[in-house]
């Protein structure tokens, strides 16, 4: 800032001569927020069957059964940040060098 020349009416002036300084900033608060949702189901199926046939002198029976067990998961999550970022004034002896820059001493 102190070496970039800017050309006023035939007169050369620097950034901070014109009264542009640099900026600070700084985070005053942050906030970082989570959601986590977990679920798990488990079921069991069973199940018999039969059935009875015959003719003239013979029988049959037949049986089936089955047994089934399910596990399901699932997982969802979300996430959110937030924060405030403000300007700060320069340190004042970084001001006084950055006068100093722009008005050398002879």
């Amino acid at each position: 800032m102190a070496t970039t020349k800017v050309t006023l009416n035939n007169t050369d002036y620097n950034l901070i001569n014109l009264g542009f300084t640099p900026t600070f900033y700084a985070f005053t608060d942050a906030m970082v927020s989570a959601k986590l949702e977990f679920s798990v189901a488990e079921s069991d199926e069973f199940s018999i069957g039969a059935s009875v046939g015959g003719n003239i002198g013979v029988m049959a029976v037949s049986v089936s059964a089955s047994y089934a067990r399910k596990f399901e998961m699932s997982a969802e999550g979300s996430s959110s940040i937030s924060a405030r970022l403000v300007s700060l004034p320069a340190p004042e002896r970084f001001n006084e060098l950055l006068q100093e820059l722009a008005n050398p001493v002879p």
